[in-house]
């Protein structure tokens, strides 16, 4: 393992969240690995500000530096340091703000399931289409250790 992955996997970040992305409104039934091939390691990192994201209904709490966890299908898919939150004035066709990440710390990796995301932060009760806003960040670096075939989006 190289010395900045050990380094990552020390590193304890602010907060943990979920967020949950809808495959019928957000991605019309996209596999899993479209999403994390066209959306995460394409679309996000390539937009007019790149790792801007943006919702439909409520935003996201959190501390800067905070992980996200994007829930897809049941699944978790991807992860990406958050930066900050901007809710619009006005909404925006569909959307009603945005958050923005570090489009360096954008990550795709083999899907997780609750089995496992419960096993890490045993207070998760299972995928909803409700943010997570209270795991452990202490338990942050043993999920990192079950990540699989991890990729990033090529600048």
């Amino acid at each position: 393992m190289r010395k900045e992955q050990t380094d990552r996997l020390r590193e304890i970040p602010p907060a943990v969240r979920i967020l949950p992305m809808s495959a019928v409104k957000e991605f019309e039934g996209l596999s899993v690995k479209e999403v994390q091939r066209q959306f995460f390691l394409r679309d996000l990192l390539h937009r007019k500000t790149p790792g801007r994201y943006l919702y439909h209904k409520s935003g996201l709490q959190a501390p800067p530096g905070s992980v996200v966890l994007f829930q897809y299908s049941d699944f978790l898919v991807a992860e990406a340091r958050f930066q900050r939150s901007y809710r619009f004035l006005e909404p925006d066709e569909d959307y009603n703000g945005a958050l923005y990440f570090d489009p360096k710390t954008i990550r795709v990796f083999d899907k997780i399931g609750s089995d496992v995301v419960s096993r890490i932060w045993p207070e998760f009760k299972g995928f909803s289409h409700v943010k997570w806003k209270k795991l452990n960040p202490k338990r942050y670096p043993v999920f990192e250790g079950k990540l699989k075939h991890v990729r990033t989006p090529k600048a």
